[in-house]
């Protein structure tokens, strides 16, 4: 698989990440997650995006029900959003997004974090046992144009976990 040729829901991505943008322009930074949410929905209803806020989510341990969680979003049946307002994307974040990509057998998911100057975001691709991380930190936002470096690591994931 080329990463290049197989951009997962291309067109979605980039409605999410312009909506994600332009809610960072218009709050700036370091808001309670809450408010980040509550503008993003305001978005994706003005840009008609389906979504699902808050699904809950049954965990079982040896078929027995120990627990559940939230999704903060989830963009069109397709797309896990994790929305943190934090100095920084960290590894415990990836490791949530990973978790509740495998447990909500979905393939993509961003953690978008909105507690920097500049907002920050990461994007998690599952694919059978491989785990792709693009890692995007923002350089420069200037006249419309989104300057960025890219990375993508690519590592085995144990389907037991």
């Amino acid at each position: 698989m080329s990463y290049d040729s197989s951009f997962l829901y291309r067109n979605l991505s980039y409605q999410i990440l312009g909506c994600a943008f332009t809610v960072h322009s218009g709050l700036g930074s370091h808001l309670p997650e809450k408010c980040y949410e509550n503008a993003l929905v305001m978005e994706f209803q003005r840009l008609s995006i389906p979504y699902t806020r808050q699904k809950q989510y049954e965990v079982t341990y040896d078929g027995t029900h120990c627990g559940h969680f939230f999704t903060d979003l989830i963009v069109n049946n397709q797309i896990i959003l994790e929305l943190k307002s934090d100095d920084f994307i960290s590894g415990n974040h990836q490791s949530q997004l990973f978790t509740y990509l495998r447990v909500c057998n979905l393939k993509v998911g961003y953690i978008l974090n909105f507690g920097r100057r500049s907002l920050q975001f990461k994007r998690l691709i599952l694919w059978g046992v491989l785990c792709f991380l693009i890692c995007v930190s923002l350089v420069c936002i200037k006249e419309h144009r989104i300057y960025y470096s890219r990375r993508i690591f690519q590592s085995h994931i144990s389907t037991t976990q």
